[in-house]
């Protein structure tokens, strides 16, 4: 569990839970359990809560809580499928890091580059996905990040089909893909915005 800055935050701004609750559209419930630390942080709840006290997103983590730098091995959004920026796919490794807490352990992180995404992800997202890979099968009913084995890479709901047979691609904006080929899958843990 991810000890946060929530209740600290909010009172210094002379917040009560109710008016952030109308601020994020986060129920004072759910806001009051992370702020005692018997609930954790979604995928989308720490950027409303940060954006809503006027902060950045790393000042809600507690600061005892520690750090890692992970480099960003792909990009997404601006066509139906995305690139590796990775020596193994015979182009050049990216540079660019992204800062997440450590207590995600081993990640991978995709930039999110075009609107293709749109309206879950914008242009500037980091989607952080959890490593190792998995199979396909084992992360139906989840988001992941998917490479192919022409290592392109994609960000997809997977779903069993409705015979159990095979894996369905959900993607954002486009029809389901049953027949996308998957050497890789990553379960998405965390957004940085």
């Amino acid at each position: 569990m991810i000890r946060n800055r929530v209740r600290e935050f909010r009172k210094a701004r002379g917040l009560t839970l109710e008016k952030l609750e109308e601020l994020t559209g986060i129920s004072t419930g759910h806001l009051s359990r992370i702020e005692r630390h018997e609930k954790g942080w979604s995928m989308d709840s720490l950027p409303k809560i940060a954006k809503a006290l006027g902060i950045d997103p790393h000042q809600l983590i507690d600061a005892s809580e520690a750090w890692q730098e992970v480099p960003v091995i792909g990009t997404v959004g601006q066509a139906t499928l995305g690139r590796l920026l990775t020596a193994e796919n015979g182009g050049e490794t990216s540079r660019m890091r992204v800062k997440v807490p450590a207590v995600l352990g081993d990640v991978v992180a995709i930039s999110v580059v075009g609107s293709s995404l749109y309206s879950r992800y914008n242009t500037g997202d980091v989607i952080i996905a959890s490593e190792p890979s998995v199979s396909p099968a084992s992360a139906a009913g989840k988001e992941c990040i998917v490479i192919t084995p022409d290592m392109r890479v994609a960000v997809k709901f997977l779903q069993k089909s409705a015979d159990s047979a095979t894996i369905v691609a959900i993607s954002h904006n486009e029809p389901p893909q049953t027949d996308l080929s998957i050497s890789r899958c990553y379960p998405v843990v965390y957004v940085v915005r």
